[in-house]
């Protein structure tokens, strides 16, 4: 009989983020604080971590639209949309 064999499991990267990044992200869009950065940590085994910020503000034409800007080797992306309980939709992403 021959055994199967069975690949090394895959490490996957880590990404955690500050703890009120929805609440930022809400204050900026509706203006009550003009800009904010949060913090983005990524954790890889065998790789350096890396330690950002991320500045958030809104668009100057289109105040309806949020701008990401990564800063220390991070970049948070937005992806797709859900509903928020603003009942705007936004779904971000680390990259």
């Amino acid at each position: 009989m021959s055994q199967l064999a069975v690949p090394p499991p895959v490490t996957l990267p880590t990404a955690t983020i500050q703890d009120d990044f929805t609440t930022v992200l809400s204050e900026v869009h509706a203006g009550i604080i003009p800009s904010e950065s949060i913090w983005l940590s990524c954790y890889k085994d065998g790789e350096s971590t890396i330690h950002g910020k991320v500045a958030i503000s809104l668009h100057e034409q289109d105040r309806d639209r949020i701008e990401l800007t990564g800063v220390g080797g991070v970049e948070l992306t937005r992806t797709s949309q859900v509903r928020d309980y603003l009942g705007g939709h936004r779904s971000f992403r680390p990259s």
